[in-house]
């Protein structure tokens, strides 16, 4: 059984590329079990919350906290979704209240997984649409590990790509998996989308993705998830602790 009261948002730094800086979080659902002081993914977990009607309760959870602590950080955040969330129209009521209550809307991302299966394309359009009148951005999220659809792109309008990690991974060692990188980048930019590269681990990854202007960089090479209660107040006295 998924105890919902240890769900606890984790976050990772998003580094802007141009001066070395935190300027966004990415929030990452995590269960947290105190009595063995360990962390566990909810990724493998949340098939098993679908099956037993728990899932959506672990998202208003997840949303809820994430947007607490963010109305008192001066951070940019983003929050994943799926194609279920969204097609579910209490949870996309929900968002929409989240949002109309949040001082800064503009500092809000919504990731949409690349890979997803979208049956009703318009459900997504309309609700890119309402959330966009608020301030809020759109990030295609692991962009390049599905059927990466040159129509979703087109459509959808994303305000960032984000590159998924099989490709960035192995950049300093993959011809193949660099040019693949090199066709997404000025796609982006092409279209004016901006672009972050996922898993970034190894200053050997970060060089070639600073000589092809990637936009934004996340990774471990920069830091791990860490708790949410854990960010800086202070955006003053944030940053990457690299050299760039």
């Amino acid at each position: 059984m998924i105890d919902t009261a240890g769900v606890e948002p984790y976050v990772q730094p998003i580094v802007n590329a141009q001066n070395g800086e935190v300027e966004k979080y990415e929030c990452l659902m995590r269960f947290v079990d105190t009595q063995e002081n360990k962390v566990y993914s909810a990724q493998p977990f949340l098939q098993i919350a679908k099956e037993i009607h728990l899932y959506h309760e672990l998202e208003y959870i997840m949303i809820e906290k994430c947007f607490k602590k963010f109305s008192n950080a001066p951070y940019h955040f983003s929050l994943n979704l799926g194609y279920e969330d969204i097609s579910d129209e209490q949870f996309r009521r929900y968002i929409c209240q989240q949002i109309s209550g949040f001082p800064e809307p503009e500092r809000i991302t919504f990731e949409i997984l690349e890979g997803d299966f979208i049956e009703d394309f318009g459900i997504i359009t309309e609700f890119i649409t309402k959330i966009r009148q608020y301030g809020c951005k759109i990030a295609i999220d692991d962009f390049g590990a599905g059927y990466s659809n040159m129509k979703n792109i087109l459509e959808l309008r994303p305000d960032y790509i984000k590159i998924d990690g099989s490709i960035i991974r192995s950049i300093h060692r993959s011809q193949d998996s660099l040019t693949i990188l090199k066709s997404i980048i000025q796609l982006a930019h092409d279209l004016q989308i901006q672009t972050i590269a996922e898993h970034v681990h190894h200053q050997a990854v970060l060089n070639i993705l600073q000589d092809l202007g990637v936009d934004y960089y996340q990774g471990f090479y920069f830091s791990k998830p860490f708790p949410i209660g854990e960010i800086d107040t202070d955006q003053s006295r944030s940053s990457t602790k690299k050299t760039l």
